[in-house]
């Protein structure tokens, strides 16, 4: 018990945005979203999104367009998910007009952590 309220409040300390979600699947078990389980302070501050606002709602309610991303994000997250494995992506938003590094692991099948900090100030750099 004591554990899981230092590490939340280490997680809700950090300075990159943390979200943890569980991976929703339909009836033949495809992934057809994301449900976000926790977010932290840096989450908000980066994004917009107050936790209250998320916590419970399926990616695709949150950002609605998120399936004309360029990247298949549902996709991506569940085959991690589903591998209990890690990836790296930097990735541009056009909800938030922002560049971000996003680190994936999945601690457990079917649940996936994301950390991300934004970067649009160093892809403005590079692209000059």
């Amino acid at each position: 018990m004591i554990a899981n309220m230092v590490l939340e409040k280490i997680i809700d300390k950090m300075q990159n945005a943390f979200a943890y979600h569980k991976v929703v699947y339909d009836d033949k078990n495809k992934p057809i979203d994301y449900e976000f389980i926790y977010v932290n302070n840096a989450f908000e501050e980066l994004t917009g999104l107050k936790k209250q606002e998320v916590i419970g709602e399926k990616v695709t309610k949150i950002i609605p367009n998120i399936k004309e991303s360029s990247l298949n994000w549902i996709e991506y997250y569940s085959k991690i998910a589903e591998n209990e494995s890690e990836g790296h992506i930097e990735q541009y938003f056009d909800i938030w007009d922002r560049w971000y590094k996003i680190d994936v692991f999945s601690p457990e099948k079917g649940y996936f952590a994301t950390l991300f900090y934004d970067i649009t100030d160093m892809k403005k750099q590079q692209n000059r």
